[in-house]
């Protein structure tokens, strides 16, 4: 009687469960289904009459040609899910339509809200059905980010070297993506002059956003098997220097978890990664920053003052008070003055379409008095405040289904995607964000599934590669003492 076959390493990856599905149909619709967010990583803002953003047009294009594969019973709890967030995007509107005298562009904020939990489940269940492969679609990601991120480091570099060219350079790209100069004087030239620091915005509109999307792409790499080590350390460093150049420390945080998943082997070789490339970056910047001249433009100089102004304010910093302090107080405040916040939602971009419409002087006075609209920097709240208790029951069921279908496996993903969200408000209040975090989510989930329904197929219990076996050498030698005694 002879032995099961075994599976070697080699033919693991997830084409092994899709016998009947060619290959290059695999690798095309994982290109369709990447390009969407490749197009929001590299051209965020570019827009078409200042209606639609290009990355829509392509979003819109990539769910027509994949469509929405059935999904196995087991990841029915993620379309509920979606659906209790769609519930919620429609109520948010309709509070954001009365609250602005139904202003049209509380519908365009529906739309593309609506789209993103569309393109969503499109994904999810595409990959979960083996019609994409999650590896594929992250290494085409990973192509759009390294081309952001080269675009944020020179535009840094130039910043430094010669800001004419720097500030050029961005004007220039604004100016194709359809924002008139006004848009650059507030978002960028203000920014500068207001805070005296230097920070990388890319293709983005705000220094803290580039961060935060940077450190996401790099997340990527965790599913971008396809992609060698090499590349993928390569790609890493990159973006590492993008996220540094975008000055924004909650993203070189995160920057930390991603390193650290990353590296492959023990925890303690990991920790000794970790530490070598911290250290090794940490000794540079002490050696070539000149701490009389924290004024000064350098990459050095403006890593050293980011840091030193962390640990001097402690939890007295700026930031962490207008977010956790300040920002949950007001958060708490309007809460108490208006509870229909709650059922609701306060809308989507209300406060930003009261901007556009109303006298400066008039909104500045409105939102004193009324606790700035009870608006705070941490997602997980704004959620609630924005669209009600079904959109934070809604995001919080999404990530407890996936962490259901994924057990232990998509814990550090998941802890990357929440970290985002809590550390400011950009992964709820700017939809191409919330667009980018749920088509992270998305192959999280879908891949979490795809395994599930496939393990014992593509794992057979005999296998010495199977997951029970595989980094334990002593059920190895048990599986193959069995196989022997079979044989």
């Amino acid at each position: 009687m002879s032995a099961r076959p075994t599976l070697v390493p080699s033919e693991l990856p997830s084409q092994l469960a899709r016998p009947s599905m060619k290959y290059k149909e695999v690798s095309r619709r994982s290109l369709e289904g990447a390009l969407p967010i490749a197009t929001c990583l590299f051209l965020p803002l570019v827009q078409i009459k200042d209606l639609f953003y290009i990355y829509d047009i392509v979003t819109v294009y990539s769910i027509y040609k994949l469509g929405f594969p059935s999904v196995p019973y087991r990841g029915r709890s993620i379309g509920n899910s979606v659906r209790l967030l769609a519930i919620a995007v429609l109520l948010a509107t309709l509070s954001s339509l009365v609250r602005t005298g139904f202003e049209l562009r509380s519908i365009m904020y529906c739309a593309q809200y609506l789209l993103a939990l569309i393109y969503f489940y499109c994904l999810f269940s595409n990959i979960a059905a083996g019609r994409l492969d999650g590896s594929l679609l992250a290494a085409w990601v990973i192509k759009g980010a390294v081309l952001a991120g080269a675009f944020g480091i020179l535009h840094f570099v130039l910043l430094t070297v010669a800001p004419s060219a720097g500030n050029a350079l961005y004007r220039g790209y604004l100016s194709l993506a359809g924002f008139s100069d006004r848009f650059y004087q507030l978002r960028y030239v203000a920014g500068v002059e207001n805070t005296g620091v230097i920070r990388a915005l890319g293709t983005w509109d705000v220094s803290t956003t580039f961060g935060g999307m940077m450190v996401l792409a790099s997340a990527w790499l965790l599913y971008a098997k396809h992609i060698t080590k090499s590349v993928r350390y390569s790609a890493f460093i990159l973006l590492s220097f993008a996220v540094l150049a975008s000055g924004s420390r909650h993203a070189w945080v995160i920057g930390l978890i991603v390193l650290f998943a990353l590296v492959e082997g023990s925890r303690r070789y990991k920790l000794f990664v970790a530490s070598c490339f911290v250290g090794g970056l940490a000794l540079w910047v002490f050696l070539s920053a000149t701490p009389d001249d924290l004024g000064g433009t350098s990459f050095s100089n403006q890593i050293y003052n980011r840091f030193e102004r962390t640990v001097s304010s402690g939890l007295e910093d700026s930031s962490i008070q207008l977010r956790y302090v300040d920002g949950t107080s007001n958060f708490l405040l309007y809460i108490m003055k208006d509870p229909s916040v709650l059922v609701f939602g306060f809308g989507l971009n209300t406060d930003k379409i009261w901007f556009q419409s109303m006298d400066i002087a008039a909104f500045a006075s409105e939102r004193i008095d009324n606790y700035n609209w009870g608006f705070v920097s941490n997602g997980w709240l704004l959620i609630l405040r924005n669209m009600g208790i079904l959109g934070f029951v809604g995001l919080l069921g999404l990530f407890l289904s996936i962490r259901r279908l994924g057990r232990s496996a998509v814990d550090v993903p998941l802890l990357i995607a929440a970290l985002l969200i809590l550390s400011d408000n950009y992964a709820i209040q700017v939809a191409r964000c919330f667009f980018m975090i749920l088509a992270f989510l998305a192959v999280i989930a879908g891949d979490a599934l795809f395994r599930l329904q496939n393990r014992k197929r593509v794992y057979p219990e005999s296998s010495t590669h199977s997951p029970r076996s595989m980094g334990n050498s002593s059920v190895t030698k048990q599986e193959k003492r069995r196989l022997d005694r079979r044989s």
